[in-house]
């Protein structure tokens, strides 16, 4: 048995090379190249079993199966069916050797519950069975995972899926017994109206996350398989869409075999081999192991032609004088691939309103999802120092490097001037373009994020598609003053328990959005993390004193901070209110050094990229949505309508102690950089 260790690298965090202080400590990141999420396959270790046959007769018995290579039913219910031909590998692990005996198992009568022949026999417990096969296997947190793939094409079958997509297994302490399967994919059911139908040759279904390709399945200790695309073989090929081949009609329904995850949101592309249509959705699909999600009756019209609308109004004010105006631009996006930006855009602005205070206050935004075409996709590569190595023809030059990003940037100049002459809100003079906060989402897969800020209310928040919206984590710093008042007493080390009662930050690019954006750009807020190195005791924040005051979550003083009316004059009667304001208070650390900097409360989005802003961010945010919707703060309201809860620490429970899912490696990345200031 070849073991396999997996070591969470914490990589120290990087400090943004713009507006240096005296007596600061930088320090540099250090790039990880080992990938915790890669496997060693041990297929070679795989052997045939001993010399001697059987049959066994294999059946689904799990209450609620939908599917399996044929589908038989009105619909509502289908009962699973086995086809003739059909073929299951059955493997077991023999710890003494290391390697994996195997079978193969082979029906020729199919139905519902069919016999199977198989040509060898195994003699360590437990079995794992597995349909259609097992490209890849190895030992994995005391289990066997296997390769396994979900078709990338599969094709279109009136009222079933395509045969081979949906990978089932079973587990067994006996060959020849009867075997009972589970499902381990998901299922996406539709049905097509329009007189475009007859004409399609290919459907595709496609969501911001992976969704089919190659996979890994493991085996929870009750049976039940769990496939994941956190983890990976070498040279596994993934996909975030599935295509239906063929021929269809109106009124039939259609499925596809997924992996089962979340997609927030989707697209749905109907061709004919020369013309196609894109349908963007914003609906969030939870799309769980052998249920089927029903999408309904899609009406594709009478052509296959697309809506090439270039600038759309997604969020509508309905409140305050003047619109509070963002746009989302696009950036490193061929024509081909616009309908994915607009479904990554609609997805990071539907996680920023699901977070307060924006989530109270979306009624005063307008939101404008702006395209625009690059001539290729991704981004520029530079040394780390501004010089582009790798070049890629973009429309706004976006770059950074390859294994650092505080030099990420683009053409400001160019953002700019295609805001003003391209958003509605600037067009129509409601604002100009410089008022209008403005969020790129460049296609490039690469960790990355930052935000260009201005003197007046001008930013530009830059955010990627990280690693292709996969999984990732932040951490609280390691160390901390030990003396929240002043320098004395140095540092203290946080320990793990004290981490983990602050909840650890996981989430994927749209938390990357929420702080350089939400936080950085619109909210005009400092960082709260830090560094082990400290900037000097000064009385006052430069950025306070800005046009548009930036950075007023900080304070330069222990004593008197800027919360210190609004918040900690008042905190016995907010307690009253509700416990949880109880967090507030004067906290040592934040704007990136260990001392002489101070932060209203432990954590949050500025710290680790969670989705909760802390009390006092919460008041400067709702501050400036009124300030520029033409309406008066009042604290009163305000707490009227304020929610304190951290989902993080207050509602998300943890995975269930030893499930597979609980196993699978974090990748737990550095803080971005600091914003860059720019005058204006």
């Amino acid at each position: 048995m070849k073991n396999q260790c997996y070591i969470l690298f914490l990589l120290l965090w990087t400090i943004a090379a713009c507006g240096k202080i005296s007596n600061e400590v930088i320090v540099l990141p250090q790039a990880v190249k080992s990938d915790i999420w890669l496997l060693e396959d041990q297929s070679d270790q795989k052997i045939a079993g001993k010399p001697g046959g059987g049959v066994a007769t294999a059946e689904f018995k799990e209450e609620g199966s939908k599917t399996h290579t044929e589908l038989s039913g009105d619909g509502t219910y289908a009962k699973v069916i086995w086809n003739p031909g059909d073929s299951f590998e059955m493997i077991t692990y023999n710890s003494s050797t290391g390697k994996y005996p195997y079978t193969v198992y082979t029906t020729s009568a199919g139905g519902e519950v069919a016999d199977f022949s198989y040509g060898s026999t195994l003699t360590i417990a437990p079995f794992y069975c597995v349909y259609p096969t097992i490209s890849k296997v190895t030992q994995y947190g005391g289990t066997c995972a296997f390769g396994v793939t979900i078709p990338i094409t599969q094709t279109a079958t009136a009222g079933s899926i395509s045969p081979g997509s949906n990978v089932s297994f079973c587990r067994t302490n006996t060959q020849n017994s009867d075997f009972h399967f589970l499902n381990s994919g998901s299922f996406v059911k539709f049905s097509l109206s329009g007189s475009a139908v007859s004409s399609v040759t290919s459907v595709t279904f496609k969501g911001p996350n992976t969704m089919a390709g190659d996979c890994i399945m493991m085996v929870e200790e009750d049976g039940t398989p769990v496939v994941t695309n956190e983890i990976y073989f070498p040279g596994d090929v993934k996909s975030n869409q599935v295509t239906l081949t063929g021929s269809f009609q109106t009124g039939v329904d259609y499925y596809l075999t997924v992996i089962p995850g979340t997609q927030d949101g989707f697209t749905m592309t109907f061709s004919d081999g020369t013309n196609s249509k894109t349908l963007v959705s914003n609906k969030t699909l939870s799309l769980n192991r052998s249920i089927i999600s029903d999408l309904g009756t899609i009406d594709i019209g009478s052509d296959l032609i697309d809506d090439n609308k270039n600038a759309i109004l997604y969020v509508q004010a309905t409140s305050g004088k003047t619109p509070v105006s963002i746009a989302v631009i696009s950036e490193g996006f061929k024509q081909e691939e616009l309908s994915d930006f607009e479904m990554l855009a609609k997805s990071g602005i539907d996680m920023m309103f699901s977070v307060e205070p924006f989530k109270t206050y979306k009624e005063y935004f307008n939101v404008w999802i702006l395209k625009v075409p690059s001539n290729e996709s991704g981004s520029s590569i530079t040394d780390g120092s501004g010089t582009v190595i790798t070049p890629k023809d973009t429309y706004f030059e976006s770059r950074w490097g390859s294994e650092t990003y505080t030099d990420m940037t683009a053409n400001l100049d160019k953002v700019l001037a295609f805001v003003s002459n391209n958003c509605p809100d600037v067009v129509n003079g409601i604002h100009t373009g410089s008022e209008v906060a403005t969020l790129m989402i460049i296609n490039d897969t690469r960790y990355g994020g930052i935000c260009h800020s201005y003197t007046n209310s001008r930013c530009l928040g830059m955010v990627p598609y990280v690693y292709s919206g996969r999984t990732i984590s932040w951490n609280y710093p390691n160390k901390e003053a030990a003396n929240e008042s002043t320098m004395s007493g140095g540092t203290r080390t946080v320990t793990n328990a004290e981490k983990t009662a602050l909840g650890i930050s996981q989430g994927d690019w749209r938390n990357i959005m929420l702080h350089e954006f939400g936080g950085h750009g619109f909210s005009r807020l400092l960082d709260e993390y830090w560094y082990e190195g400290y900037k000097s005791a000064t009385t006052a924040i430069t950025s306070h004193s800005y046009t548009v005051p930036f950075g007023l979550n900080i304070s330069a003083t222990y004593n008197d901070p800027p919360w210190q009316s609004a918040l900690l004059d008042n905190l016995s009667t907010l307690e009253s209110i509700n416990p949880l304001y109880s967090r507030i208070g004067v906290y040592h650390g934040g704007d990136v050094s260990i001392f002489n900097r101070w932060r209203s409360e432990k954590i949050s989005c500025m710290m680790d990229n969670r989705r909760y802003f802390s009390t006092w961010q919460r008041i400067l945010i709702v501050k400036r949505i009124l300030d520029i919707a033409g309406e008066t703060f009042n604290l009163n309201t305000f707490f009227s309508k304020d929610d304190p809860t951290d989902p993080l620490r207050d509602i998300v429970s943890s995975a269930t102690y030893g499930s597979v899912t609980e196993k699978i490696p974090m990748k737990v990345m550095p803080m971005l950089p600091e914003p860059v200031m720019h005058e204006e």
